[in-house]
């Protein structure tokens, strides 16, 4: 049987090259693709974004590369997109892995983010995430990916995409992983997450989930192989019997 098919989709500010420790030990066991986000690694930047636009960017991507299902793997706005795709394209999504995926946007939430993508505090002395964007993104495009990514969770705040009807209504199976003590995505946020979901389970494991680094490579790896093991399974169920005596 080919492996399965296994899109992972980065964070907000990311690229697929930030997700290299969850990809590696993943390769062998997939058909692995990693893409860089609308805007994202060097993209070009559009005006601003929103996740109608992120969505119909990834579809277009899926459809040029002939890609009619898959299993999607996403990390914090990752992770919601791709249960976004699940919730409106459901016929795309054979199953969604969402690590740390935030779909509460209050007024408090909003401006923390706000905070952490200015690129004034970026790029102060002393930080290195504003050379990290700037190697990840281009000298000339990091400060406009970061204020276009605090622009798109204000809208999230006006106007959350997903609400709780719509996780209500996704029927695709998810994992949700997250770490136990979260500063973004809370343990109670979580567990609603999937409470409202019908067809998920939950992960979990010590610590933050946020910055990317402190995600457990091994034991997430093991989560994610075991769930779209089991979502296979499910699908092609059970083998046939024994046959019936003479």
């Amino acid at each position: 049987m080919d492996n399965p098919t296994l899109i992972v989709l980065h964070g907000a500010n990311g690229s697929w090259e930030e997700m290299g420790p969850l990809i590696k030990p993943l390769v062998p066991h997939f058909d692995l693709r990693a893409i860089n986000l609308l805007g994202h690694g060097g993209r070009p930047v559009p005006a601003g974004l929103t996740i109608d636009s992120l969505a119909d960017d990834l579809l277009a991507w899926l459809r040029a590369e002939r890609i009619e299902r898959a299993f999607f793997l996403g990390y914090s706005l990752g992770g919601y997109l791709a249960l976004h795709l699940a919730r409106h394209h459901p016929q795309r999504a054979l199953g969604v892995g969402a690590i740390a995926p935030k779909v509460r946007f209050d007024e408090a939430l909003v401006a923390h983010t706000s905070y952490l993508a200015d690129p004034v505090r970026l790029s102060r002395p002393g930080n290195p995430r504003g050379a990290e964007l700037a190697r990840l993104h281009g000298a000339d495009r990091w400060e406009a990916v970061t204020l276009n990514v605090r622009r798109l969770f204000q809208s999230f705040g006006d106007r959350p995409p997903l609400g709780d009807e719509d996780l209500k209504q996704l029927a695709t199976p998810v994992l949700v992983l997250n770490g136990d003590r979260d500063q973004i995505v809370s343990l109670a946020e979580t567990r609603r997450i999937v409470e409202l979901l019908p067809n998920a389970r939950l992960g979990l494991f010590p610590g933050p989930a946020h910055p990317l680094r402190s995600v457990p490579v091994l034991p997430a790896v093991r989560a994610i192989r075991s769930f779209i093991q089991e979502v296979i399974a499910r699908r092609v169920g059970p083998g046939p019997g024994p046959r019936p005596g003479p």
